[in-house]
């Protein structure tokens, strides 16, 4: 009988140890201020980081391409300059209705999966939620944040490591039915959206604020909410007119920097012209831009479909010989920062 009760001890006190031994533990510390160490480092490193030049991105970088799609560790960009981005956005539209694909058609398990992967290769990484109208039904907005934080929390690697992230709420598009709004109830739509998530428990996400219409620094600064760090301008362009784009490129860019300056926030540039009309595009307008304006990072529009349809941002291998030598003398400049050369941006130091 003594024996037998022994056994039951020992197989009791096997299970526990077998229990917590598949309760993986998990190494995120957290932070001061609610979030993360990481995400505190990256809330810290984007500002000091701009001293060491401009981190250069892609939307949907290794997601997508000229004649491919979600292949793993593919790129247009890789293929050029043998690095990767050292930037990727993806958007999150769809998120909140428990959607399986977001509004560009990309399916959100392969994003997690290219979000860790490129927080593993020490990237940064830019969100939008492109938010449905919840029709000021309160109960419905809680219920697409309470989705958004959840799809937040699960970027998280096998240790329970989460991936910082910066997240642009409400991504002024000049189309979404929220620009519609006065600058005061989209500031109040904003603050009350962050507070939410906060209370959600989203410990890696640090906020920015996204424009593409042509508004005045004056405007700007009546939008922007105070729990801001980036501030990101949008100008993909599908006109040919490259000098059109380039006033417009350098006037919003004036703009952009000197709200960042005031407010002490990073700015960053999401931008383009589809097509790539102009061979020195990106020594004549983009290295330009980096010497002239202080940024933190520069990340073009998305690669997809045929190349006949014209939708690229970035060379791709086969086009112009000319457009690409240009990308690679961008991609050697000692101010442009690509994947290879972006070391510590989770780190404190």
């Amino acid at each position: 009988m003594k024996i037998k009760s022994i056994f039951c001890l020992l197989l009791v006190a096997f299970f526990m140890v077998s229990c917590r031994h598949h309760e993986r533990k998990s190494y995120d510390e957290m932070g001061s201020n609610g979030l993360t160490t990481r995400t505190e480092n990256l809330q810290t490193n984007l500002r000091t980081f701009m001293n060491k030049g401009v981190m250069i991105g892609q939307m949907y970088d290794s997601l997508k391409g000229i004649g491919w799609k979600d292949k793993s560790h593919h790129s247009n960009m890789f293929s050029i300059c043998d690095d990767y981005a050292a930037v990727s956005g993806y958007e999150l539209m769809g998120v909140e209705k428990g959607c399986k694909i977001n509004k560009d058609g990309e399916r959100f398990d392969v994003i997690r999966k290219d979000i860790l992967r490129l927080f593993k290769r020490g990237g940064l990484i830019i969100l939008f939620w492109t938010a449905p109208d919840f029709n000021e039904n309160e109960d419905m907005l809680d219920e697409y944040v309470k989705q958004l934080a959840k799809y937040l929390d699960s970027l998280q690697d096998g240790y329970g490591i989460k991936a910082p992230v910066v997240l642009c709420l409400y991504p002024l598009d000049g189309k979404s039915w929220y620009t519609q709004l006065s600058a005061g109830d989209y500031k109040s739509l904003c603050d009350k959206t962050i507070d939410k998530l906060k209370k959600a428990e989203v410990t890696n996400a640090i906020y920015g604020f996204s424009f593409s219409q042509m508004i005045s620094r004056e405007k700007i600064n009546q939008y922007i909410s105070d729990d801001i760090d980036v501030i990101n301008y949008s100008l993909i362009s599908q006109t040919k007119n490259v000098e059109s784009y380039r006033k417009n490129f350098h006037k919003m860019l004036q703009v952009l920097t000197s709200v960042a300056q005031e407010r002490y926030m990073v700015p960053g540039l999401t931008t383009g012209i589809e097509g790539i009309p102009d061979s020195v595009y990106f020594t004549g307008t983009i290295l330009s831009a980096i010497q002239k304006y202080r940024l933190s990072y520069i990340m073009f529009g998305a690669n997809y479909g045929d190349s006949k349809e014209g939708h690229y941002c970035v060379p791709y291998p086969g086009m112009n010989n000319a457009v690409i030598s240009d990308f690679v003398k961008m991609y050697n400049d000692d101010k442009t920062i690509f994947l290879k050369h972006l070391n510590g941006l989770y780190l404190k130091y």
